[in-house]
Protein backbone atom coordinates (compact mmCIF):
# COMPACT_ATOMS: atom_id res chain seq x y z
CA UNK A 1 0.00 0.00 0.00
CA UNK A 2 2.80 2.44 0.48
CA UNK A 3 3.70 4.06 -2.71
CA UNK A 4 7.15 4.58 -3.68
CA UNK A 5 9.12 7.84 -3.21
CA UNK A 6 8.38 8.97 -6.93
CA UNK A 7 4.87 8.67 -6.55
CA UNK A 8 4.89 10.28 -2.93
CA UNK A 9 6.68 13.37 -5.20
CA UNK A 10 3.95 13.51 -7.82
CA UNK A 11 1.41 13.87 -4.77
CA UNK A 12 3.11 16.37 -3.17
CA UNK A 13 3.43 18.45 -5.67
CA UNK A 14 -0.17 18.30 -6.66
CA UNK A 15 -0.90 19.14 -3.07
CA UNK A 16 -2.27 22.66 -2.26
CA UNK A 17 0.46 25.39 -0.96
CA UNK A 18 -1.48 25.17 2.17
CA UNK A 19 -1.22 21.69 2.85
CA UNK A 20 2.32 21.70 2.12
CA UNK A 21 2.76 24.48 5.02
CA UNK A 22 0.54 22.06 6.99
CA UNK A 23 2.96 18.99 6.56
CA UNK A 24 6.20 20.71 7.39
CA UNK A 25 4.25 22.24 9.91
CA UNK A 26 3.48 18.93 11.82
CA UNK A 27 6.70 17.05 10.36
CA UNK A 28 8.43 19.43 12.69
CA UNK A 29 5.46 20.05 15.56
CA UNK A 30 6.32 16.08 16.17
CA UNK A 31 9.63 16.76 17.09
CA UNK A 32 8.20 19.59 19.70
CA UNK A 33 5.49 17.26 21.49
CA UNK A 34 7.98 14.21 22.00
CA UNK A 35 10.89 16.22 23.11
CA UNK A 36 10.39 19.77 23.75
CA UNK A 37 12.40 20.93 20.79
CA UNK A 38 14.07 19.48 17.33
CA UNK A 39 15.29 16.37 17.05
CA UNK A 40 18.58 17.47 16.32
CA UNK A 41 19.12 19.48 19.52
CA UNK A 42 18.00 16.41 21.50
CA UNK A 43 21.32 14.35 22.99
CA UNK A 44 21.35 10.30 22.95
CA UNK A 45 23.49 7.62 23.30
CA UNK A 46 23.05 5.88 19.88
CA UNK A 47 22.52 8.22 17.03
CA UNK A 48 20.92 4.96 15.58
CA UNK A 49 18.43 5.84 17.64
CA UNK A 50 18.29 9.18 15.74
CA UNK A 51 18.40 7.85 12.52
CA UNK A 52 15.47 5.33 13.39
CA UNK A 53 13.25 8.25 14.76
CA UNK A 54 13.59 10.50 11.40
CA UNK A 55 12.96 7.50 9.01
CA UNK A 56 10.54 6.18 10.77
CA UNK A 57 8.50 10.08 10.85
CA UNK A 58 9.38 10.22 7.02
CA UNK A 59 7.58 6.73 6.52
CA UNK A 60 4.89 8.29 8.75
CA UNK A 61 4.34 11.32 6.44
CA UNK A 62 4.05 9.29 2.95
CA UNK A 63 1.12 7.76 4.91
CA UNK A 64 -0.10 11.24 6.17
CA UNK A 65 0.20 12.73 2.33
CA UNK A 66 -1.15 9.86 0.94
CA UNK A 67 -4.06 10.51 3.77
CA UNK A 68 -4.14 14.48 2.68
CA UNK A 69 -4.36 13.71 -1.17
CA UNK A 70 -7.73 11.27 -0.76
CA UNK A 71 -9.12 14.23 1.31
CA UNK A 72 -8.05 16.48 -0.90
CA UNK A 73 -6.92 18.22 2.18
CA UNK A 74 -7.00 22.57 1.37
CA UNK A 75 -6.47 24.46 4.86
CA UNK A 76 -7.95 28.32 4.45
CA UNK A 77 -6.05 29.34 7.55
CA UNK A 78 -4.39 32.72 7.37
CA UNK A 79 -1.70 31.91 9.96
CA UNK A 80 -0.24 30.24 6.85
CA UNK A 81 0.25 33.79 4.69
CA UNK A 82 2.86 33.86 8.29
CA UNK A 83 5.02 31.79 7.30
CA UNK A 84 7.58 33.07 5.10
CA UNK A 85 10.64 31.40 6.55
CA UNK A 86 12.09 28.28 8.52
CA UNK A 87 12.09 30.40 11.65
CA UNK A 88 8.30 31.42 11.03
CA UNK A 89 7.43 27.29 10.58
CA UNK A 90 9.20 26.66 13.88
CA UNK A 91 7.96 29.23 15.62
CA UNK A 92 4.11 27.89 13.94
CA UNK A 93 5.36 24.01 15.25
CA UNK A 94 5.71 24.89 18.67
CA UNK A 95 2.35 26.47 18.68
CA UNK A 96 0.83 23.60 17.14
CA UNK A 97 2.67 21.09 19.45
CA UNK A 98 1.74 23.22 22.41
CA UNK A 99 -2.04 23.25 21.60
CA UNK A 100 -1.77 19.26 20.87
CA UNK A 101 -0.16 18.34 24.34
CA UNK A 102 -2.66 21.23 26.32
CA UNK A 103 -5.89 19.00 24.59
CA UNK A 104 -4.09 15.40 24.99
CA UNK A 105 -3.96 16.44 28.67
CA UNK A 106 -7.84 17.27 28.77
CA UNK A 107 -8.72 14.49 26.76
CA UNK A 108 -6.77 12.15 29.30
CA UNK A 109 -8.27 13.91 32.78
CA UNK A 110 -11.78 12.95 31.25
CA UNK A 111 -13.49 9.88 32.76
CA UNK A 112 -13.24 8.17 29.29
CA UNK A 113 -9.80 9.06 28.59
CA UNK A 114 -9.13 7.31 32.61
CA UNK A 115 -11.02 4.76 31.81
CA UNK A 116 -9.41 3.72 28.58
CA UNK A 117 -5.72 4.34 29.88
CA UNK A 118 -6.79 2.03 32.99
CA UNK A 119 -7.67 -0.54 30.44
CA UNK A 120 -4.55 -0.23 28.51
CA UNK A 121 -2.57 -0.73 32.24
CA UNK A 122 -4.41 -3.52 32.97
CA UNK A 123 -3.46 -5.28 29.34
CA UNK A 124 0.06 -4.40 30.04
CA UNK A 125 0.22 -6.07 33.41
CA UNK A 126 -1.56 -9.25 31.83
CA UNK A 127 1.52 -9.57 29.09
CA UNK A 128 4.02 -9.58 32.28
CA UNK A 129 3.13 -9.68 35.45
CA UNK A 130 6.25 -9.15 36.75
CA UNK A 131 6.96 -5.53 35.94
CA UNK A 132 6.57 -2.45 37.94
CA UNK A 133 3.48 -0.94 38.58
CA UNK A 134 4.40 2.80 38.91
CA UNK A 135 6.83 1.80 35.47
CA UNK A 136 3.96 0.71 33.31
CA UNK A 137 1.45 3.63 34.57
CA UNK A 138 4.13 5.78 33.43
CA UNK A 139 4.65 4.38 30.04
CA UNK A 140 1.21 4.07 29.07
CA UNK A 141 0.21 7.76 29.87
CA UNK A 142 3.44 8.44 28.12
CA UNK A 143 2.20 6.21 24.80
CA UNK A 144 -1.51 7.67 25.14
CA UNK A 145 -0.53 11.51 25.54
CA UNK A 146 1.87 11.25 22.65
CA UNK A 147 -0.93 9.38 20.71
CA UNK A 148 -3.57 11.39 21.07
CA UNK A 149 -1.50 14.66 20.56
CA UNK A 150 -0.31 13.24 17.50
CA UNK A 151 -3.53 12.58 16.13
CA UNK A 152 -4.85 16.06 17.30
CA UNK A 153 -2.84 17.85 15.42
CA UNK A 154 -2.71 15.27 12.51
CA UNK A 155 -5.89 13.94 11.99
CA UNK A 156 -8.29 16.13 13.82
CA UNK A 157 -7.19 19.61 11.95
CA UNK A 158 -7.45 17.39 8.44
CA UNK A 159 -10.90 16.77 9.52
CA UNK A 160 -11.45 20.58 10.12
CA UNK A 161 -9.59 21.47 7.33
CA UNK A 162 -11.72 19.75 4.44
CA UNK A 163 -14.75 18.97 3.42
CA UNK A 164 -13.89 15.32 2.02
CA UNK A 165 -13.28 13.85 5.22
CA UNK A 166 -15.87 11.04 4.61
CA UNK A 167 -13.47 9.86 1.93
CA UNK A 168 -11.75 8.36 5.13
CA UNK A 169 -14.30 5.86 5.36
CA UNK A 170 -13.45 4.03 1.87
CA UNK A 171 -11.38 0.90 1.90
CA UNK A 172 -8.51 3.04 0.45
CA UNK A 173 -9.38 5.16 3.99
CA UNK A 174 -9.48 2.27 6.07
CA UNK A 175 -5.90 0.86 4.78
CA UNK A 176 -4.32 4.39 5.26
CA UNK A 177 -5.62 4.50 8.80
CA UNK A 178 -4.36 1.03 9.81
CA UNK A 179 -1.02 2.20 8.26
CA UNK A 180 -1.03 5.28 10.49
CA UNK A 181 -2.26 4.00 13.73
CA UNK A 182 0.85 1.21 13.42
CA UNK A 183 3.92 3.85 11.83
CA UNK A 184 2.52 6.02 14.84
CA UNK A 185 3.19 3.94 17.46
CA UNK A 186 6.25 2.97 16.03
CA UNK A 187 7.44 6.64 16.19
CA UNK A 188 6.08 6.76 19.75
CA UNK A 189 8.22 4.28 20.78
CA UNK A 190 11.66 5.26 19.45
CA UNK A 191 10.97 8.57 20.86
CA UNK A 192 10.55 7.38 24.01
CA UNK A 193 13.55 4.90 23.81
CA UNK A 194 15.29 8.48 22.72
CA UNK A 195 13.64 10.24 26.05
CA UNK A 196 15.07 7.89 28.07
Amino acid sequence: MLLSIKKIMEIILMLKNNSKKRILENFKALDFIFFGKPIDEVETCCPFLKEDYLSTKGMFFSIIIEIYDLINHNPKSDNFNEIQNINDLIESSKKSAKVAVENSKKILNTKNGKKTLVEQINRSLKNDENQNLNDVVQEEIKRKAFSIAIDNIIIAKAIRETENYKNLNSWKGGVLEEAYKTVRDNLIETSIIIGE
